[in-house]
């Protein structure tokens, strides 16, 4: 083993073992996943594996050299008689007559035989090799298979005509050549059958879901990578232990960084920290014996601005004037997560923008700024209705988002029509009551299994926290109604806001931006306005055709 572990600088310097970190852990620290375990046994067996080839090639040319030195001190050798001589050379010469010709119809030999003879079980019985053969392979299935459920197809055997179809049958797609960039010849034919062999090369070598995404095209619909990722724990991929590689969710194609595939590969987030996620209650530092309550999925603060100085024309205000060099503006925050009636307490912050938000994005923070409107000095959280808010949270998970021109602070704007505490700590259809089924969920399961129900900025909320990430609720504004409320919400979360210096800052659809789903809105039916842009246009099409 003291071999082995010298080789560990050769790769994965700064990978931790975690079974070396599981032997050290307290009490009160997380265990780590039964995954992250599989995938640190994965490392240490090829380092098992090399370091075993390499021990049997040493003793290969050792063996040739002492046969060497025999052959040599032979030659050198006057003493022997010449007719044990003559005997001994005969032998030889029979001895490599035979090995000359079993060389001749040796085969190249497979791993498992490779290993068999390394462990030199070939000097066994035939039924007990027969046996040994069938635990090795069984043993090979379990350590290089999937750990998750049994895998339903394995890539490297789709480079067959017969094996045509399988990935799609998966994926729920006819054709996926379709989606295919088209291959051109100089008289402006398409090569059909280039397409098939480029699809069927990339799908053979994928060692994870980008690697046959990046070969389709726009027009692929979005289902396609949404079955592959949530469907990639089933396959069995081109590498060492069959799992996918990890993957950044904006290394994909520009074209498939929409909200229904980050809602998918959140998931899958979700499930690879699994033990983060059931070990909550270790990072909230509960008591022992205290469960996980809508408490502690709470934001512990609601931050909003605040108008500290009496209107022009009001002589009855006992508040302060506003003098020019002052600032316009304060800011307030508001505890909403104890459940008890009447027990949201505020307390005043400052005229400049809270220091313990320092984390948010310059340009995030300029957003926040403009669209945070001075609340009432009435206002209440659980008493104000048609609350318009925004949750911002810090990522951290992908390195590639500034890369694709996205900002590390994401914001999701929502609505509580029946106030702030209610839409988060209220007894039916709570944020905080779906976060604490989310965890559960993802807490329970032993294969992956996507959440039905969960929406993107729940799982990602739930990811924060799993990964001990800021974020922070902010209100906007109080509308009139909810069908206001609604309207303004989708008028909102569409369009692009235009900062200083003309620089603009993306709508909250964008997934480089924001996490908000149109899908996702029109199912919250009393928040929607009476119709949606285009709708009037595609159906005065239609009717024009109906009149003709």
């Amino acid at each position: 083993m003291k071999a082995i572990e010298n080789n560990d600088n050769d790769d994965n310097v700064d990978r931790p073992s975690l079974i070396k970190d599981s032997l050290t852990l307290s009490q009160q620290d997380p265990a780590p996943s039964l995954v992250d375990l599989y995938q640190d046994l994965l490392l240490i067996t090829e380092k098992l594996t090399a370091r075993v080839s390499e021990e049997v090639q040493k003793e290969a040319a050792a063996k040739a050299v002492r046969k060497t030195h025999m052959e040599s001190d032979a030659e050198d050798s006057d003493d022997a008689d010449e007719e044990e001589s003559a005997e001994v050379d005969a032998e030889t010469s029979d001895e490599d007559d035979r090995i000359s010709n079993r060389s001749k119809n040796l085969r190249p030999q497979t791993d498992l035989e490779y290993l068999l003879r390394v462990l030199k079980l070939h000097k066994k019985q035939k039924q007990h090799l027969l046996v040994k053969r069938a635990i090795l392979l069984k043993f090979e299935e379990k350590l290089f298979g999937n750990n998750n459920i049994t895998m339903t197809i394995d890539l490297r055997q789709l480079d067959e005509e017969s094996k045509d179809g399988n990935l799609e049958r998966i994926l729920k797609c006819n054709d996926l050549s379709r989606y295919v960039h088209k291959e051109v010849t100089e008289n402006g034919n398409t090569l059909h059958f280039a397409e098939k062999a480029v699809l069927r090369e990339a799908v053979s070598n994928a060692k994870m879901p980008p690697d046959i995404l990046s070969k389709l095209t726009k027009k692929a619909p979005k289902v396609i990578p949404v079955n592959l990722i949530l469907q990639q724990y089933n396959i069995r991929w081109n590498t060492m232990s069959g799992e996918p590689k990890p993957f950044d969710f904006y290394s994909l194609p520009k074209h498939f960084i929409k909200g229904s595939v980050r809602k998918a590969f959140t998931q899958t987030i979700l499930y690879e920290h699994k033990s983060a996620i059931s070990n909550l209650h270790v990072m909230k530092k509960l008591e022992e014996g205290e469960h996980l309550q809508k408490k502690h999925f709470c934001p512990p603060i609601a931050y909003l601005k605040k108008d500290p100085y009496a209107k022009p024309g009001d002589d009855e205000s006992t508040l302060p004037t506003r003098m020019r060099d002052e600032p316009k503006y304060s800011w307030q925050g508001w505890t909403i997560h104890n459940p008890e009636a009447e027990s949201s307490t505020s307390s005043n912050l400052g005229f400049e923008f809270p220091p313990a938000l320092s984390w948010i994005s310059p340009k995030v923070k300029t957003v926040i700024k403009k669209m945070c409107e001075p609340i009432a000095d009435d206002f209440n959280p659980e008493s104000t209705a048609n609350i318009m808010y925004m949750l911002v949270l810090n990522e951290t998970l992908s390195p590639k988002l500034l890369e694709s021109g996205g900002t590390k602070s994401q914001v999701y704007i929502g609505g509580a029509d029946e106030g702030l505490k209610e839409r988060f700590m209220g007894e039916e259809d709570s944020f905080c009551g779906k976060l604490m089924e989310i965890q559960k969920h993802f807490s329970e399961i032993e294969y992956f299994v996507p959440h039905p129900t969960a929406l993107l900025i729940e799982m990602r909320l739930l990811l924060a926290m799993a990964r001990n990430e800021n974020y922070a609720l902010f209100v906007l504004k109080i509308a009139d109604s909810p069908r206001e409320l609604g309207k303004e919400i989708h008028d909102l979360i569409i369009k692009a806001l235009w900062l200083a210096n003309d620089e603009m800052w993306g709508p909250s659809v964008n997934m480089n931006f924001g996490l908000n789903l149109k899908e996702e809105l029109k199912a919250k039916r009393k928040f929607l306005p009476d119709s949606f842009p285009g709708r009037d246009r595609s159906g005065s099409n239609k009717n024009r055709k109906k009149k003709k």
